[in-house]
């Protein structure tokens, strides 16, 4: 029995040998005889990526992306940013295989220069990016950055450069976040588009700063000047280098711009700033409709297509999901500019469909696009994670001609079967959908239909003729594909056809083309495979189907018909294609099987039956699903394994596999058949299990579980059902999808369109990052998840983990450690465990081929240990027993979980145990000559109780040299317990000492302790170690001093701040000053063998001061700790004491006047403490120093200076400086007696009196503030800098007389003192007491042992009105005013903080002494307008009392002065902008009153934008009510709501005026509306006068201008009702939008009319 035509379930009748896609499109419009939307479409496929999100290498849909944004191609390879994993990625175009090309494996986001692939173990760093954005490969032919990459990292708001496997940082801004990026290759600038700046950036070659370029802030807006132009958020930019053109896809205005980077103009190619609601605009003729218009284009790139001629841009548009290609200059539109749709939804829905023509392909989100020729092209399908190819394909004009040619007589009984009697034709396939393209029937005899379609050619297309009727099939070249002619109503052909062109031509492949012109190699050797199906007996139902690549047979069995005992059979020979996949569905009671064909040789001379199928029953429903021989899985552990499979190709290896349950519940209130419900999907892996599947009652319930690889799939129910969809990850269900049949949201198909069938449709994504759960033990290549017994612990194996196509059999088991056990493990391995046991993975050492995730549990409760231990490690042995326990540094603790996690490389026995802790390092610091003793103290060192015991495993690790630690007693008490179990811990010695090392360069090095035994380390100590260079001493000045000691020595040398004592170690720095942040620095030394201290003017220069000595020697000087003496040093003598040396003085000056020489006599026979040298001897005459001299025996003397009369001083001999001194006796001058004071007070030292006194006043303040009195005098330095030393005192500096003070006596008695400021020898200044009345008074400056003569009687007046007040209420709580800030213009409030207890009707505000107002309990003090701006202090009280409490005050700001406003004339619709000019337009940032304007009747204010303190603008709001003349205001909030300003009176007998602080008078007017122009278009040469009717033409509103999209021409307004204006010229030809614009507008309001620009000038106007 052949098959025959039949109608099944849901599937078109037919056998058709040959490719065959199941697609179509409503592509022509029979009986208008049109072509439709006849442009290039894009075949669309994914090159990477499988539609959800993930992180993962490999080839086509076995690699995951994270929301993709960039994409930059060659020939070869395709660079992507992989936004969402913070990584650069590559592609191999001749494999699509995607790898790392620049960040970590992890997707670490960060902003880190280094390697783009960096290996650790070498020390690289590896760069770190965060969520790059937009790319660029940069041609090797190119000057500038040749061969090489660009990425705009736009979470760093930085451009990188990727250029020989090293990131480095062009440019950064955290301001900018650069979304995409183009080079300029003529010159090497790069442009950058920012969506937050709403600019254009330029960045210079070599250059580090990003400059605007275009734009500046939101708008749409084109100009001349780049700069002056508006975009909104632009996303995407490409070059056209050679031309000089910058394109920009300017996302929120949903336009394309162009910039001519020659001049800087910037103009809109394609968009109105109007979202299209799809991406094609069909009107109801069939035609593009204009204007026009995109909906959020993202990407952008420009190509050069010679074809067309013309510059094409390729555009993806998020907001519609689809790929446009916009050509420049067509010819076929007059050269103007248009745009095609050629892939994704009609409708604008998102999706990912692929292998289909135009806008059967579905992208989500599509950003980035690149092009490698003028026909291929990659999009970044950010939503979908995937990379797509996009190849364009232009159609071919096919002609279908149909003409019945049945003579049949219509009759009554007849009628109803005309339509069938004459014909009837379809045809179906791609590009758009699945419905019919056309389909009609031929209703009388000699009917014709002609029909022409657009055809494409990738794809196949179905053909279907039925009736009595004669039909062609024809292209443009008149060639026929198919031709037919039917003679009854019962012939019918069926039949595929593709575009002629090159093919396969071998007739035994499975893609052999009938319509190949030539062979292009693409035949693929194929296996033939026999179909064969029967039946038995009478037939009750039996009906078959069989489909595949390139296969499809649908037929059935005639019921009742058959013999019994004999068979019906159909044997069905066809060539397969190796490794894919055919479906056989059987309905009744059939038999059926799938085999190869014998005599073959390659692939299918292996003899296979793939399977067989027999059933009596003939309700029977059965799916056989078969994988032909050929390459694919060929390890079993995968989820698509085939046994068929010879070898495992790239293509079709094997995949990670997540387990899927679908669940199918029946409705309870189902009241059929059909809202029982079912289930399909016709997803490949789905499709044979989940293929039709109903319910059979109200309580049915279908379960399903599949093993899937992560990706998109479908499902589609019917009925009121309940479905639902999770996913294994390990043991446990999560939740991936469920929905209800009956919510009308989902019934819908894949492009957004009501379901026919009224079908709900889901989309379920399987995410990657799941692992299969290991069953059994049985670990193979592709890895899952292993529990141990506890039930806790687990260890995740990654694919690969072991050999390829092998498996062992593994067990992850608990094993509990004893206590001796325990002991052991401390004793012998130094391992202080947390768990007493260990989760041992067998088979023992076996070694992974990749790490895997260890993760087990530990005690918490046990965390900190006894000796308060919280640091941990995982610690690994053989086999869980005591045999070469190893720590493996580096785990993860979480406390939350008890779980520690560890990438493992080989199996053995895990526990977690203390590890090793520092809790002090002493000494911190030591020099670069190494050698220091160091003490590490902590916990869990050592199990050794020996002292001073060394060990070769035991290190001490100074960043990376380990030196050899010695045992030694720890001074942490806690380490000396025994723990809960004494006969398991033991006695721990926790502190070891190690040599410092040798370093070269000075610094801070990490120190940790190490056992190379078992590998454990403190790690990660927060302890350092500084060694830095030792202390240098050149020279010594003076390199003697007494042996009393006090001797201060001047070190000169190199690095001396590094002698500093340990509180001053942070100080440490070679380059400091001598005055630190916190003081300079002290140093430490030792003069031998006794400690000193000292400090560092700089790291050349100290001072330190000599210790006393027991006798006169030469020791050793050296700078630091006497404990860690360092190399260098100074050598200081000690020598007699000056008190042993000399005697007293021979002779003394009394007169005063100086000259005299005092002569100093040596002791006698004092050899033996004979100075060195000499040149530090002096006389001091009180806190005069004067050089001694030596005389020729030996003796010394010095010459005395002159001293003020009246006075007396020590003389004393002395030494260096700090030595002791010997008194020598005193030296005086006779008394003068003053002629410039009323009475003369002795003091010894006191020059002469108080000659002249000024008070200086300052202005109206507080009461504390209180005036100054200048204090004139002939020597006023009472605190004088020297001192008194008496005895054997020591020290220099300033004496011990204590600070100067005023003191001041009135009449009565009444004395004030006040602390004296020294400004020099002849002049004090001091604070006067504060009087109510004039007071006279008393002036003497003294201190604590002498002080000046008084001065005359000094008549002080008081500095403010001394009205009387008292406080009656309380303000205590009185903390600040609100506003603190206030204009001076006055008319405003301010509220006290605070609590105000009974205030009374004669509370009264104060402001400082001059100014006052009534207090309001509800609005609190009334500003006056008297107060000058500045600060003024207020305060409440009565009028009736005094002492008020000045403690707040509040800051007056002069007011503004506005002196013009423009413009007068405004729309009373708001958006004018107003331009205030005037002086103190200003108002600091941060300040309390900032500026605002409005109108005076409306309560509504606007800020103002500042220009400078002569301009402000503002922009206008719109008044409800008439327009009419308003008040337009611009002050300070005080300002607009305070009271009217004071009333000013023009003259004595005119009416007062009401003035208001910036208050001018504007005119509003209605909006111009235009009702019609004349003539409605002419050539683009322009110069046509246009007159322009309408309302509200504004004469006095000043200068009107016709505005032709935004070219704006000078208006001639003649009334209210008609304008004039002249036509500019405009290219390109097209309708303009028009409006009239007049002064005080908005930039342009929305559009009134529509002005058509045309070729040539005959063009029809109507009479105006």
């Amino acid at each position: 029995m052949k098959p025959r035509a039949n109608i099944h379930a849901r599937r078109r009748l037919r056998l058709i040998a040959g490719p065959l896609a199941l697609f179509a499109s409503a592509h022509a419009v029979f009986a208008a005889y049109d072509i439709l939307d006849c442009h290039a479409h894009g075949v669309v496929s994914t090159l990477n990526g499988a539609g959800v999100v993930g992180y993962r290498n490999g080839r086509f849909e076995k690699s995951f992306l994270d929301s993709p944004s960039g994409v930059s191609c060659n020939t070869t390879k395709c660079y992507v940013t992989d936004t969402g994993n913070n990584v650069i990625r590559v592609i191999d175009l001749a494999k699509s295989e995607i790898v790392n090309f620049a960040a970590n494996d992890a997707g670490t986001a960060g902003f880190v220069d280094g390697k783009a692939l960096a290996c650790a173990a070498s020390g690289e760093t590896q760069a770190l990016f965060n969520a790059p954005r937009g790319v660029e490969l940069v041609p090797a032919s190119s000057s500038y950055y040749p061969g090489h990459v660009l990425v705009a990292d736009t979470g760093n708001g930085a451009i990188r450069l990727i250029a020989d496997g090293d990131v480095t940082t062009i440019t950064s801004s955290s301001a900018s976040s650069p979304l995409d990026l183009a080079l300029d290759t003529s010159d090497g600038s790069v442009y950058v588009v920012s969506s937050g700046t709403n600019d254009v950036k330029k960045l210079a070659y070599n250059g580090s700063t990003l400059t605007v370029y275009a734009g500046s802030v939101a708008g749409f807006f084109d100009n001349a000047t780049a700069t002056s132009a508006r975009f909104s958020a632009p996303e995407g930019v490409a070059i056209n280098s050679t031309n000089r053109k910058l394109y920009v896809a300017d996302t929120g205005n949903h336009a394309i711009r162009e910039i001519d980077l020659s001049s800087g103009a910037v103009s809109t190619i394609m968009g109105d700033g109007t979202a299209s609601s799809s991406g094609t605009v069909l009107n109801q003729n069939g035609l593009l409709s204009t204007p026009a218009r995109l909906n959020y284009p993202s990407g952008i790139t420009y190509a050069y297509d010679s074809d067309l001629s013309s510059g094409v841009l390729m555009i993806t548009e998020r907001g519609t999901h689809q790929v446009r290609r916009l050509i420049l200059t067509d010819s076929t539109a007059s050269n103007a500019a248009t745009i095609t749709t050629v892939s994704g939804s009609y409708t604008g829905t998102s999706g990912f469909r692929d292998d289909v023509v135009g806008s059967g392909a579905l992208f989500n989100t599509p950003r980035g696009i690149s092009g490698i020729t003028g026909n291929v092209f990659f999009v970044a399908d950010s939503g979908n994670h995937a990379i797509r190819k996009v190849k364009l394909e232009s159609p071919v004009d096919v002609t279908f001609t149909m003409q019945s040619v049945a003579n049949i007589e219509k009759t009554v009984e007849s009628h109803d079967l005309v339509i069938e009697e004459y014909g009837a034709y379809s045809v179906n396939g791609p590009p758009y959908n699945e419905t019919t393209h056309f389909a009609d029937v031929l209703t009388y005899l000699g009917e014709v239909h002609e029909l022409v379609m657009c055809a494409y050619p990738s794809v196949e297309y179905f053909v279907h003729f039925e009736g009595s009727m004669q039909a062609t099939v024809k292209d443009s070249n008149s060639y026929l594909y198919i031709g037919y002619t039917g003679k009854t109503v019962e012939d019918s052909l069926s039949r595929t056809f593709t575009l002629r062109g090159p093919g396969c031509t071998d007739l035994d492949a499975p893609n052999y083309n009938p319509y190949a012109t030539s062979d292009d190699g693409s035949c693929v050797s194929g296996v033939k495979l026999l179909f064969s199906v029967s039946v038995t007996g009478v037939v009750d139902h039996a009906v078959y189907e069989f489909e595949g690549p390139g296969f499809y047979v649908s037929d059935s069995y005639e019921s009742g018909s058959g013999e019994s005992g004999f068979d019906q059979a159909d044997e069905i020979e066809f060539v397969a294609y190796p490794g894919a996949i055919y479906t056989a569905n059987f309905f009744g009671a059939l038999n059926a099987s799938l085999t190869t064909v014998s005599g073959q040789s390659g692939l299918g001379a292996t003899s296979i039956t793939y399977w067989t199928y027999t059933s009596a029953d003939a309700n029977a429903i059965t799916s056989k699903r078969a994988r032909v021989i050929g390459p694919g899985c060929t390890d079993p552990s995968y989820a698509n394994y085939d046994q068929y499979a010879t070898t495992s190709d790239e293509v079709n290896a094997c995949t990670l596999g997540v387990t899927i349950r679908v669940e199918l519940n029946a409705s309870a209130s189902a009241a059929s058949w059909y809202d029982f419900g079912s289930i399909v999907s016709e997803t490949p892996a789905l499709a044979s299990t989940l293929d039709g599947i109903s319910l059979d009652n109200a309580t049915h319930e279908y379960v399903a579980e599949v093993t899937v690889q992560p990706g998109v799939y479908e499902f589609k129910s019917y009925g009121a059902v309940s479905a639902s969809v999770e996913a294994y990850d390990g043991a446990n269900l999560v939740s991936l999808a469920s929905w209800t049949g009956d919510t009308p949201s989902l019934q819908v198909d894949e492009y957004g369109l009501t379901s026919t069938t009224l079908y709900s449709r889901k989309l379920t994504f399987v995410p990657s990052t799941y692992s299969p759960r290991i069953s059994g033990g049985v670990l193979s290549y592709i890895g899952g998840l292993m529990d141990a017994d506890d039930g806790v612990s687990s260890i995740n194996f990654p694919e690969g983990s072991i050999a390829w196509a092998t498996s062992m059999t593994a067990s992850f088991t608990k094993l509990a450690i004893s206590a001796s056990t325990e002991s052991t493990w401390w004793y012998t391995w130094n391992v202080n465990l947390n768990t007493p046991y260990a989760l041992v993975l067998t088979p023992n050492a076996f070694r992974l081929s990749k790490s895997a995730t260890l993760s087990i549990t530990y005690e918490t409760s046990q965390v900190p240990s006894a000796e308060g231990n919280e640091n941990l490690v995982i610690v690994k042995s053989k086999d869980g027993t005591t045999s070469s326990a190893m720590a493996l540094n580096g785990a993860t603790f979480d406390a939350s979980t008890s779980k520690a996690t560890f990438p493992i490389d080989s199996f053995g026995g895990f526990s977690v145990a203390y590890r090793p802790t520092i809790r002090s390092v002493t000494p911190p610091r030591g020099s670069l000559d190494g050698g220091d003793t160091v003490t590490i103290d902590g916990v869990d060192f050592s199990s050794i109780s020996t002292l001073n015991t060394a060990t070769t495993y035991q290190k001490c690790r100074f960043g990376n040299s380990f030196m050899t630690a010695t045992t030694v007693a720890s001074a942490d008490v806690r380490t000396t317990l025994t723990g809960s179990d004494s006969s398991v811990t033991g006695v721990k010695l926790n502190a070891v000492s190690c040599p410092s090392p040798t370093l070269l360069y000075a610094g801070y090095t990490t120190i940790e302790f190490h056992n190379v035994e078992n590998l454990m380390t403190s790690e990660n100590s927060t302890f350092v170690f500084l060694q830095t260079a030792t202390p240098s001493i050149l020279a010594l000045a003076p390199n003697e001093g007494a042996v009393s000691g006090g001797a201060v020595v001047h070190v000169s040398g190199n690095f001396l701040r590094a002698g500093a004592v340990a509180s001053d170690w942070e100080k440490y720095d070679a380059d400091t000053t001598f005055f630190h942040t916190s003081g300079p620095t002290v140093l430490s030394c030792a003069f031998g063998s006794t400690a000193s201290r000292g400090v560092a003017v700089s790291s050349a220069l100290a001072i330190v001061e000599a210790p006393p000595s027991a006798s006169p020697t030469t020791t050793s000087l050296r700078l630091g700790d006497i404990a860690y003496q360092t190399s260098g040093y100074g050598a200081f003598s000690y020598v007699g004491d000056v008190l042993d040396v000399f005697t007293t003085a021979n002779t003394v000056d009394t007169t005063g006047e100086g000259g005299v020489v005092v002569s100093v006599d040596r002791a006698v026979d004092v050899s033996a403490t004979k100075r060195l040298i000499f040149d530090q001897w002096r006389c001091v005459f009180g806190t005069i120093s004067v050089a001694a001299r030596r005389e020729v025996d030996g003796d010394y003397s010095c010459v005395s200076p002159a001293i003020a009369s009246g006075s007396s001083v020590d003389v004393r001999f002395g030494g260096s400086l700090g030595e002791g001194s010997k008194f020598l006796g005193q030296h005086s001058a006779p008394t003068i007696s003053s002629t410039y004071v009323d009475s003369i007070v002795d003091v010894v030292g006191t020059p002469s009196a108080i000659e002249t006194l000024k008070t200086i006043e300052r202005e109206p303040s507080p009461l504390f503030w209180e005036p100054l009195k200048w204090i004139s005098t002939a020597h006023a330095l009472v605190s004088t800098p020297g001192g008194d030393f008496t005895g054997t005192g020591q020290g220099f500096g300033h004496g011990t007389s204590g600070m100067a003070n005023c003191t001041f006596t009135t009449d009565a008695g009444v004395v004030t003192t006040r602390v004296a400021v020294i400004v020099s020898s002849a002049l004090v200044i001091c604070e006067a007491p504060a009087v109510n009345v004039t007071t006279a008074f008393a002036l003497v400056v003294s201190n604590s042992i002498q002080s000046s003569a008084g001065s005359s009687r000094t008549s002080l007046g008081p500095w403010y009105d001394a009205t009387t007040r008292v406080h009656d209420i309380n303000t205590d709580f009185v903390d600040d005013w609100i506003p603190s800030e206030v204009s001076a213009s006055g008319g405003v409030y301010v509220l006290p903080s605070g609590s105000i207890a009974s205030p009374t009707s004669s509370t009264t505000c104060y402001f400082g002494v001059s100014e006052s107002t009534n207090f309001s309990s509800s609005l609190g003090c009334l500003i006056p307008r008297a107060i000058a701006p500045g600060f003024v202090t207020l305060a409440i009280g009565s009028s009736a009392t005094s002492a008020l409490d000045f403690t707040s005050q509040i800051l007056v700001v002069p007011p503004l002065r506005a002196q013009k406003v423009s413009p007068y004339f405004v729309n009373g619709d708001g958006g004018a902008i107003f331009e205030f000019t005037g002086l103190d337009l200003y108002s600091p940032p941060g300040s309390q009153s900032p500026i605002y304007c409005g109108y005076k009747e409306s309560g509504t204010v606007l800020p103002v934008e500042y220009v400078s303190s002569a301009l402000v603008k503002c922009e206008s709001i719109k008044v409800n009510g008439t327009y009419g003349f308003r008040n337009v205001i611009v002050g300070r909030r005080d300002d607009l709501e305070g009271a009217l300003q004071r009333e000013l009176s023009a003259s004595p007998t005119t009416t007062t005026l009401v003035g208001l602080v910036g208050t001018f008078g504007v005119q509003q007017y209605s909006t111009p509306t235009v009702t019609s122009i004349s003539p409605s278009g002419a050539s683009a040469r322009g110069g046509m006068i246009v007159g322009v009717t309408g309302t509200e033409f504004h004469i006095a509103s000043g200068a009107a201008r016709c505005a032709f999209d935004s070219i704006f021409v000078t208006a001639a307004v003649f009334n209210s009702t008609y304008v004039e204006c002249v036509s500019p010229a405009s290219y390109p030809m097209r309708t303009y939008a028009f409006t009239i614009s007049t002064s005080g507008t908005a930039a342009q309001r929305t559009l009134d009319a529509g002005y058509r620009y045309a070729n040539g000038t005959s063009l029809t106007f109507a009479v105006f």
